[in-house]
């Protein structure tokens, strides 16, 4: 009697365990089918991406035919075309609305507004007669220093890269960083040093006249 009991219990826990198999064969298959799914919207995601990109180089393509059409008879028209759109503000509608998306993403910063060089001296007034612009890019060895010097006109620049020290001859002094802006003195005798690890790269712009030295040498000044 106990064993047909016995045997019972393990036909029973035998359909059991089969029965719990089969659950999981079923779940198995429902995550394959899940899976498969998942596959499928991802792909269907990349077609619709790749579906956009397409559309968007068509709309550029067609704002710079359109572009390309409307310069063309404004041209045949003597520039009349354009003259209508920019009083109708149409141009500008245009134009904004139908750039290069990198033109778009142009970001501008302004860095320096000043009528002070960096000493805190007030700036002299611009030349009388007609300006001659010059710019000047200056590369600075570790350990470098220009001889003692003045400017005579306004001037400005940019620090590229490294950081340079500038030296007043009364002992005054600081430093610019990379991206940082310099007005320089005017008239004040001075050095450049570059005390860094690094070259520094140095862009210099100056407001002065035809024939004017720009910069004048002190090797009096030891």
């Amino acid at each position: 009697m106990h064993i047909c009991k016995f045997y019972t219990e393990k036909i029973v826990f035998a359909q059991q365990k089969e029965i719990f198999c089969q659950e999981k064969i079923v779940f198995a298959r429902q995550k394959e089918i899940f899976c498969q799914e998942k596959i499928v919207f991802a792909r269907q995601k990349e077609i619709f991406c790749q579906e956009k990109i397409v559309f968007a180089q068509q709309k550029a393509v067609l704002c710079s035919e359109k572009w390309q059409f409307i310069a063309f008879f404004s041209t045949k028209a003597g520039g009349k075309i354009i003259q209508y759109l920019q009083k109708s503000n149409i141009f500008c509608t245009f134009a904004c609305n139908n750039q290069n998306p990198s033109v778009m993403q142009i970001q501008t910063t302004e860095i320096l507004r000043s009528s002070q060089s960096w000493d805190g001296a007030a700036l002299p007034d611009y030349p009388s007669e007609r300006p001659e612009l010059v710019a000047k890019r200056m590369i600075f060895p570790v350990g470098a220093k220009t001889g003692w010097h003045s400017h005579t006109v306004i001037n400005y620049g940019i620090v590229e890269q490294g950081e340079l020290t500038i030296v007043c001859e009364g002992g005054l002094e600081q430093t610019f960083s990379q991206g940082q802006a310099i007005v320089e003195v005017v008239g004040t005798v001075h050095r450049g040093e570059n005390r860094g690890t690094k070259p520094v790269i140095l862009n210099m712009f100056y407001v002065s006249a035809p024939g004017l030295e720009v910069t004048i040498q002190h090797p009096e000044v030891g």
